[in-house]
Formats: C-alpha cells, structure tokens, sequence
C-alpha cells in the first residue's frame, strides 16, 4: 500500500511564541485540505509551542538523553493534549484518526498499518519523549518519525506543512527546487553540495534563513532539511508548503502544480 506521509509543522498549528496555544485556524484548513484530497495518510504532527516548550524547560531534545522523570511525564502531558486538540480538528473534518504511540512505530506493525488504511482510518502519530535502553530518555521529533517510517512503510512523497510557504534562503525568497547529488557529511548535516536552480551550492548556504527566534528541541529546520535529503537518497520526494492555502495544500498532497519547495529523488 502507498502512503502519503504529512508533517503538521508545530509552527504553523501552534503559536511558536505563545506557549501551549493552538492556531485553530491553520489546523482547520489543513484538515479540510487533508480530507478533500482524500489520500492514505500517515499523519505525524509536530509539538509546536505545547511539546518544545515543555521540553526546553526539562532541557529533553533529540540529541541528548535526560533521565528527568518530572519532565518526561511532563513532556508526554502536554503532547497529549495537544494531539487530542489536532486529532478532533481531522476528525471533524472527516479525517478519522488512529493513534500510534511513536515509541511502538517499527516493522512489526507495517499489516496493521495497511489493515487499517484500507479501512478508511488514517494512522496518526506525533513527535514525542521516547526511552532507549542502556541510554535514557529522548524527544524522536516528527521530522525523524517520518525518516523510520520511510524504512518498512511505501511513502510515495512525503509533504511538510508549514509556517512559511516552503524553504526560503537568505533574501527570504522560496528555494522552489532542490536536488542531492551526493552526501559526503557527517551524520547531522556537513558539507552536503546540492542543485538550487541552475548553479551548485554548499548544502550550509541554504541553512542561513533559518528561525533562531524560537527554542526547538529537534533541531528545527536543518534537520527538517537533512531528513528530506535522506528521503531523495531513498527515491521519496520532499514537499514543504505553507499552512494558510487549502487549495496549494491539496495539490501538494496530489504531487502536482503546488507553489512551494521540493526536495527531488536522487537520478543516477
């Protein structure tokens, strides 16, 4: 079975600055877009100013372990919460959800996921505290939920949602194309050269836009960027666009004629 992968950004279904604030009216048109395109989804949401709030105050992040039992419960509440407020925008919108806990997502579960696609219901999970054994606690962000996924599920495209309308560089203009040609960095970001337009640029100029204002616990934009490269590594093709258009959002869920970013497969 396809799948559609979406990222709900946390920044475009959530106030960023306004600590446990849901943007309601970003998340009542993705859900419109999201239930008029009508595709198999793998939705996975983002924690916005409810989760990276809550774990920025406990200092949990995706790169480091932390073994801080308020925070932890603390920081799966509030994701909770919010998931609860995102689920019941989808399903008022007819996008009727089943949620999966981050931690359980791995191929033993890929039937499951299948069965219950095909039965209408949309599996759904979000950016969450996570617990590896020998090592502690960590956040698994929504960006790298959807780099595992990609590992035992058919994604066709993967589509992120966001608060701006696609990945902008440093004028503040919107990258419309960008392609791997090859990866010879470390295992964050590195010297990774790509293709914007017609000229070559280092894979670090294209970061320079990106938002510092805001306290992210996963890594924000350069590691939004970093799993899309490992997706065209692995023939998926990335897509950001904008939360505020319902209409450019359908078309980049269909994969066709959307105004926005793409991250295209690898062609050898």
């Amino acid at each position: 079975m396809d799948f559609v992968a979406v990222k709900l950004g946390g920044s475009c279904i959530t106030y960023k600055d306004k600590p446990f604030t849901i943007n309601e009216g970003n998340l009542r048109t993705i859900s419109r877009a999201l239930s008029e395109a009508g595709r198999n989804y793998f939705i996975v949401h983002g924690g916005g100013s409810w989760g990276h709030t809550a774990a920025i105050m406990y200092g949990l992040s995706s790169f480091s372990y932390s073994r801080h039992a308020k925070g932890v419960a603390y920081t799966k509440l509030k994701m909770q919460e919010l998931s609860s407020a995102v689920q019941k925008f989808l399903i008022d919108s007819g996008v009727h959800t089943f949620y999966f806990p981050a931690q359980a997502l791995d191929e033993r579960i890929r039937r499951e996921l299948e069965e219950i696609s095909a039965s209408g219901v949309h599996p759904l999970t979000y950016g969450d505290v996570i617990y590896e054994v020998g090592r502690g606690f960590r956040i698994i962000g929504g960006d790298e939920i959807i780099l595992k996924l990609s590992g035992f599920i058919n994604i066709v495209r993967a589509v992120f949602i966001m608060a701006t309308p696609g990945i902008m560089d440093e004028n503040g203009e919107v990258i419309e194309q960008i392609t791997l040609r090859e990866s010879t960095g470390s295992t964050y970001i590195g010297d990774v050269p790509i293709i914007v337009g017609n000229y070559s640029v280092p894979f670090s100029d294209v970061l320079k836009k990106m938002d510092s204002s805001s306290p992210d616990a996963t890594g924000g934009m350069a590691y939004k960027l970093y799993v899309s490269l490992q997706l065209a590594r692995k023939g998926i093709p990335a897509i950001f666009v904008g939360a505020g258009d319902k209409e450019n959002i359908i078309k980049a869920l269909n994969g066709s004629n959307f105004t926005g970013s793409i991250v295209m497969p690898d062609v050898h």
